[in-house]
Formats: C-alpha cells, sequence, structure tokens
C-alpha cells in the first residue's frame, strides 16, 4: 500500500525512494486497468485503492492471506504486573522490518517513559534495519534512552524458526505501522496467542478487531497510555489474548489457496 498512500510518499521527502513508489503507483494502476480479475487482501486495500483507480467492470474479490499452524500457542496464563521485577521483566516484541512507517522509535520513547514510572518491563526488536537512516537513527535512540543495555534488545538477521520462538517468549506484542496491505505479522502474533497493542490505523482493526489497544503510532503518548493499560490489567490482557487467538483461525493457508484456485478458475472460465 505504500504506492498508494500519498501522506506516506511525502514523508521520503526528495528521494529516490519517492521517485520508484511514484513510478510503481503509475505501473500497478496500468495493470489494474488491463486486469481481468483482481485479488485483494483487505477491505481497506479494495476501498483505498478504488478511490484511486476506476475498477469499474472488473472482477474483484478480498482473500486473505494465511498463518503457519506453526505459529500457533494457546494464550499463556496472565500474571499481575507485580509479579515482574528487573530481573525478570515483561517483555513486550515487535517484529518488523526498521521504516519509517514502522515508528519503531516512537515505541522505544513509550518503553522508556513507562520504564522511568518504574515499570519492569523491556522491549525485543526483531527485524534487519531495511530503511538506512531510520535504522541508525533507532540505533542511537537505544543508545540514549537505554546506555546500559538494560531494557532493549534489537535482534538482526532472524530466521522463521527463530521468529516463531521469540513470539513464544513474549509477554505481549506491539504492532506500530501506519500503513499497510493485510498485515501478516500482526496475525502471526494473534496466532501466537499474545496479547496485542496496535496501531489505529487500517487496515489493522480490520483483522484484530475489538482484541486489541489501539493508538496512533505517530504519537508516543497514546503508545505509552495503551502499553500502561495493559500492563496494570491482568484481565484484560487475558481477554484480548483469547479473542484475538479465536479470530486468528480465520486465516489459514488451505482457506486461502481455495479461495484462489477457485476465483481463477472462475476467470478462466469466464463465470464472473
Amino acid at each position: 500500500m505504500m504506492i498508494f498512500d500519498k501522506k506516506l510518499q511525502q514523508e521520503f521527502g526528495i528521494s529516490w525512494m519517492r521517485v520508484k513508489l511514484i513510478l510503481l503507483n503509475y505501473q500497478q494502476k496500468k495493470a489494474f486497468k488491463n486486469a481481468q480479475g483482481i485479488i485483494f487482501l483487505s477491505h481497506y486495500a479494495q476501498n483505498s485503492i478504488g478511490k484511486q483507480v476506476n475498477l469499474k467492470g472488473i472482477v474483484s474479490a478480498i482473500i486473505n492471506h494465511g498463518v503457519s499452524d506453526n505459529f500457533r500457542l494457546e494464550p499463556k496464563e496472565q500474571y499481575p504486573i507485580i509479579y515482574y521485577d528487573l530481573k525478570k521483566t515483561f517483555n513486550f516484541l515487535y517484529v518488523s522490518t526498521i521504516w519509517k512507517y514502522k515508528h519503531h522509535a516512537n515505541v522505544l520513547m513509550a518503553i522508556a517513559n513507562l520504564r522511568r514510572k518504574n515499570y519492569p518491563i523491556s522491549i525485543t526488536f526483531v527485524g534487519n534495519g531495511e530503511q538506512k537512516n531510520v535504522a541508525k537513527n533507532l540505533e542511537q535512540s537505544i543508545k540514549i534512552y537505554d546506555p546500559k543495555g538494560e531494557f532493549v534488545t534489537w535482534i538482526k538477521g532472524v530466521k522463521l524458526n527463530e521468529v516463531i520462538s521469540h513470539y513464544q517468549k513474549a509477554d505481549a506484542f506491539v504492532y506500530a505501522s501506519s500503513c499497510e496491505n493485510m498485515p501478516n505479522i500482526l496475525i502471526e502474533a494473534m496466532s501466537s496467542g499474545l496479547p496485542i497493542a496496535s496501531s489505529s490505523y487500517e487496515p489493522m482493526p480490520e483483522f484484530l478487531k475489538d482484541a486489541g489497544l489501539y493508538f496512533d503510532p505517530r504519537n508516543v503518548n497514546e503508545i505509552e497510555s495503551a502499553l500502561e493499560k495493559m500492563l496494570v490489567d491482568t484481565e484484560l490482557r487475558k481477554t484480548l489474548s483469547n479473542s484475538s487467538y479465536n479470530y486468528s483461525g480465520n486465516f489459514n493457508w488451505n482457506k486461502c489457496a481455495n479461495q484462489t484456485f477457485s476465483f481463477l478458475q472462475k476467470i478462466g472460465n469466464g463465470a464472473l
């Protein structure tokens, strides 16, 4: 969705990346207009793109991606925050490559603010620094807010099986992206039985529904407030994790494959 998000493109300033997104926007619109059928991953994508491209007469379907059963882990028991201390912290996990629109630095500042309030918490970032200048800024911010390496961990070059282990070890999940088509990482966290605090930007609420605490990822205070609410309310964490885990059952690869092949067959037979 980056190529259709003009606000996000402006954040790249005068750069080759912005030019690339504009060129891809033109190319993708042309591809849509020449298509016999279009598969969208979310209602948000269909509605958003439909405002920029005339899709009249083009058959479309919304088919969600699935999530591997390897991620599935029933929600663990939730403990009150007093159960934790600085040696055994309540660990938030954020899995994502580093881009400006993922707002890692804002999450870091929110965690640092909560640490200053004496909450025994930590944050683990898992993902490579795809946008180099943003990754460098994050590294500098970590040195500023956690100079002794007490509560921030950033792990790069993680393989799939290792990512799964991080979901299994975490106590809660944070997802602070402001631009997605279908947030597969969010679905993985839901399937892993974690309580989730998420960006309020679409399409996150489309998938997480009422099973998350929402915040504006551009607003550090909102992120901090959502995380603090999760920390102090043990029953809320339990409710959120159970609900999101149940919702995650709607997303599986067999369903995705069957719907996709059915759509392609109908297009090929001219039945639509």
